[in-house]
């Protein structure tokens, strides 16, 4: 196991930079981020290897590795309980065992479901933790009789046991989960000769870091990247916590018998002077005073929010102006603030029409573009703007120059439906030396969306249907 460590915005280049020389060896990699950041991992992969696509790289969650393993290697046999299962199991064990509780036996006779969530949350991350409800309760000796502490742990204890009597053999939870596909791990084959880059987690759990062994032992390789600095950094009792949690994973290595190579990067911030002072300095005791003139920060103090969305929009209208691009300016505002619809009516007035207000959704990700754009094809017949979406998604084998070119021509010339099956014979403005060329970018298009359409009319169940998409991918 390999573990990089450095302050934010030092590690995500030297990730990817290791990602890019492995496919370019012919290795697969997989980068295994939080659920709510793989979209974006992987647009950031793509666009740093200057990479239309790959089959080489997965990004994936830790839910997600969790489902492609037990797609492999079969489900628990035990009922999965969400959320809202284990709240409704939780309410039902506090009401049935509201009278022996002290601290919490108001909040359990109320009724109020916002104490079984609570529970539920706290119970989960006791199970992150390692804790199991046997364990909570010999811990209450070392606390003071008759303390508050004592008290409230007591009656948490309780519930805990009962819950795990509850589901005892027939019922698991999102953290015995894990536990069970790390039994089922190496049978999947999923990591068989993957390399494994993790990324993007704050915090390394005792439950996660068992995870991380289990792959360390099926992967080719695991790297494991964590944004830190040392605890006696200006700012390092921020880094704390974190730096605790990769205590924690050391000694579970080490018991483990597996060794970690250590790489810190202590590499300057790729930023101008005052922001790398900035960074450093914005969370740290007893900052100093900056002594130069700031170029690169700029404080504005604006009587409404109108007038602060004006200041922005003519900010990067003037940034625009000075050759700057636009698709790499962003506006950070609080959530539900407001300040999304006035930016969305004020930005357009300074002409700025390339800014995105919303998330991007999942759909603008170029696999499902190309998928999408490639079964309403499939369903509607071919048309210029279907290819021009396949061709332009990256998952095409096709150069940009050679797409643009297709499309060029075929809306110069009307192409429709079945007329795309067939060879060009018409020269656009009497270029006909052009045609040989854009006859093979055609073919090289048609040919794999043809055999799509072809296999989607003789499929007869839902299991044809996804391996005519499958053989798609795979052309």
């Amino acid at each position: 196991m390999r573990l990089m460590t450095g302050r934010p915005y030092r590690l995500i280049a030297p990730v990817v930079e290791e990602i890019g020389r492995l496919v370019a060896k012919g290795d697969r990699c997989m980068l295994l981020v939080p659920s709510q950041y793989t979209l974006q991992a992987e647009l950031e992969v793509m666009n740093r290897l200057e990479l239309p696509g790959s089959f080489l790289i997965d990004v994936l969650s830790p839910s997600r590795l969790q489902s492609r393993v037990f797609e492999r290697a079969g489900l628990p046999e035990q009922v999965l309980l969400d959320e809202r299962g284990r709240g409704m199991v939780l309410a039902g064990i506090i009401e049935a065992e509201k009278e022996n509780l002290t601290v919490y036996r108001a909040a359990a006779e109320s009724g109020a479901t916002g104490f079984a969530k609570r529970l539920g949350a706290l119970i989960a991350d006791l199970k992150r933790s390692g804790m199991d409800a046997s364990g909570l309760a010999n811990c209450l000796e070392q606390l003071e009789e008759g303390s508050a502490a004592r008290d409230k742990l007591s009656d948490v204890a309780h519930l805990y046991i009962a819950y795990d009597a509850w589901m005892a053999g027939h019922l698991v939870d999102g953290e015995d989960v894990s536990r069970i596909m790390r039994g089922k791990l190496d049978a999947s084959g999923v990591l068989r000769d993957v390399h494994v880059f993790v990324y993007g987690f704050d915090m390394i759990t005792e439950s996660f870091a068992r995870d991380l062994l289990a792959m360390e032992a099926c992967a080719a390789s695991l790297t494991l990247a964590v944004e830190s600095d040392s605890n006696s950094a200006p700012d390092g009792r921020l880094f704390a916590p974190v730096n605790f949690s990769l205590s924690r994973l050391s000694t579970l290595t080490q018991d483990a018998g597996v060794p970690i190579e250590r790489l810190k990067l202590d590499a300057p911030l790729d930023a101008p002077g005052e922001l790398c002072v900035l960074e450093r300095s914005l969370f740290a005791l007893g900052g100093g005073i900056y002594d130069e003139e700031p170029s690169h920060i700029e404080l504005y103090a604006a009587s409404t929010p109108r007038a602060e969305v004006h200041r922005v929009a003519s900010r990067m209208r003037m940034l625009a102006k000075k050759g700057e691009d636009l698709s790499r300016m962003a506006v950070v505002y609080p959530k539900e603030s407001g300040y999304a619809s006035l930016l969305a009516a004020t930005l357009p007035v300074y002409g700025i029409t390339a800014y995105l207000a919303e998330r991007r959704p999942a759909s603008a990700h170029p696999l499902c573009r190309f998928v999408l754009s490639a079964l309403d094809m499939a369903s509607e017949g071919f048309s210029t703007a279907g290819i021009s979406e396949c061709v332009r998604s990256g998952f095409m084998p096709v150069a940009q120059e050679e797409g643009d070119a297709l499309i060029a021509y075929a809306e110069s010339m009307d192409v429709r439906g079945n007329a795309w099956k067939r060879p060009f014979q018409y020269a656009k403005e009497g270029h006909s030396e052009e045609l040989p060329a854009l006859n093979a970018s055609r073919e090289t298009v048609v040919h794999p969306l043809d055999a799509l359409c072809r296999a989607l009319s003789r499929a007869q169940s839902a299991d044809d249907t996804v391996a005519a998409v499958i053989a798609l991918l795979e052309d």
